[in-house]
């Protein structure tokens, strides 16, 4: 019975860091499909520079992982384009950009508005 209770903790604990990576992801909702090409990391690096000021950003972001939601084009752009989805590595950077966008207010790429939100797991 000790083992099993052992084996609750673990898994206790791992859901609470996969929650914790979840909750520290930002998401980005109707940038144009397709705009990031093939590079979805160096597209995220080159646009923060230019949609918040390099004076906010003197230094690269760490982007952990960076994709589309789903990650395949389906090909029905009806919906409106898929989200993309980052986790920063510094949590102060995450509440850096949200600072800014709510200060900005009217985001546009391209001429084409989106919106930044923060990514939260279903739990919370």
């Amino acid at each position: 019975m000790n083992h099993v209770k052992k084996l609750g903790k673990i898994n206790d604990d791992l859901k609470q860091q996969v929650e914790n990576c979840e909750n520290h992801s930002l998401r980005f909702l109707r940038v144009p499909e397709l705009a990031e090409g093939r590079d979805t990391m160096g597209f995220m690096n080159r646009f923060f520079p230019q949609l918040l000021g390099l004076e906010n950003y003197p230094d690269v972001l760490v982007i952990e992982w960076v994709h589309r939601s789903p990650t395949f084009c389906q090909g029905n752009f009806d919906k409106g384009p898929q989200p993309i989805l980052i986790k920063l590595l510094n949590f102060q950077d995450k509440v850096k950009i949200l600072w800014f966008t709510r200060e900005k207010k009217n985001l546009q790429y391209n001429g084409a508005r989106f919106h930044i939100y923060p990514d939260f797991s279903a739990d919370l």
